[in-house]
């Protein structure tokens, strides 16, 4: 990995977002970008509350690797903080029929669409998508 792109990392790690995010920006403008450069920026966004930012970025991630479930899953995270549930509930239809996904993007993804059901109120959908999450990845989150 880049010696920028490990700094920059870092810089998250450490809650230095605004610092990360302007890094960030100069390296995409010098070397361009990938899916995972612009995921970063989407949630360094989101991390800073700008939704509307961030849900761009995301987007651009999405145009370039359109299966990144990492990336599907930030979207239904950012919608239900925006508290639309219906979007949020699109993104995760998208994500769910992608074919190839790894233990740890399905837990991911169960872990949010549980979150959803809650938010919707849809309670033994919720406790349908933990039990897949538990039995999947037993964890702290999946409990």
């Amino acid at each position: 990995m880049n010696q920028k792109l490990i700094n920059i990392n870092e810089l998250e790690r450490m809650g230095a977002w605004d610092q990360a995010l302007q890094k960030l920006k100069i390296f995409i403008i010098n070397a361009g970008g990938d899916a995972n450069n612009f995921h970063q920026i989407g949630r360094l966004y989101q991390r800073l509350g700008y939704f509307d930012k961030s849900k761009k970025a995301y987007t651009i991630s999405l145009r370039i690797r359109p299966s990144q479930i990492k990336t599907i899953n930030n979207l239904i995270v950012l919608e239900l903080d925006r508290l639309n549930g219906s979007l949020a509930d699109a993104y995760l239809q998208k994500a769910l029929i992608i074919k190839e996904q790894t233990e740890d993007e399905k837990a991911l993804l169960f872990n949010s669409a549980c979150q959803l059901r809650l938010f919707q109120q849809r309670f033994e959908e919720a406790l349908s998508f933990a039990k897949e999450q538990v039995a999947l990845k037993p964890n702290h989150r999946s409990y």
